[in-house]
């Protein structure tokens, strides 16, 4: 398996994943602001 095309370099994935983790930090703080209204409308309407 010489072909080193087909597999993304280790940094790079690092790097991704740090990406997906800040973008669901932020998505989860985003939603922890709103703790209210989702307990007083469970459907988040």
């Amino acid at each position: 398996m010489a072909n080193n095309e087909k597999f993304i370099p280790f940094s790079e994935f690092v790097i991704l994943l740090a990406k997906i983790a800040l973008r669901f930090c932020a998505y989860i703080h985003r939603i922890g602001g709103s703790v209210n209204q989702i307990t007083r409308n469970p459907l988040g309407a």
